[in-house]
């Protein structure tokens, strides 16, 4: 079973960027996956990643540090490292943004909203 759902989110650091004006959020897109197995996990990550690799201009996906981001597995999903696909358990996260990924402050960020801690 795989259950899906999509958050379009404009602003959601309201609170961080109060403590710290001098951090510039744009826009962060999030699909969440919900699945029943770790089997059903990795066929969807596998074939993301395949379908996502003929959009990537290098030679395809580049693996996220998975003790930084608190994650199973992590991919960066675009060149430019502005689309990650993360994986925490049963849960598959896709986050697109005009952000920079490797960004220590972002990932903080992240992984606070996710609840990835």
């Amino acid at each position: 079973m795989i259950r899906f759902l999509n958050l379009h989110i404009l602003g959601w650091c309201d609170n961080f960027l109060d403590k710290h004006r001098n951090l510039d959020i744009g826009y962060i897109d999030t699909t969440y996956i919900e699945c029943s197995s770790d089997k059903v996990v990795n066929y969807v990550v596998k074939n993301m990643l395949i379908d996502n690799e003929r959009y990537m201009l290098n030679s395809g996906y580049v693996s996220l540090s998975n003790e930084t981001w608190s994650i199973n597995q992590g991919y960066y999903l675009s060149d430019n490292k502005s689309k990650v696909l993360l994986v925490k358990d049963n849960r598959i996260m896709i986050i697109r943004s005009d952000m920079d990924f490797e960004d220590a402050r972002i990932i903080e960020i992240c992984k606070i909203k996710l609840e990835l801690n």
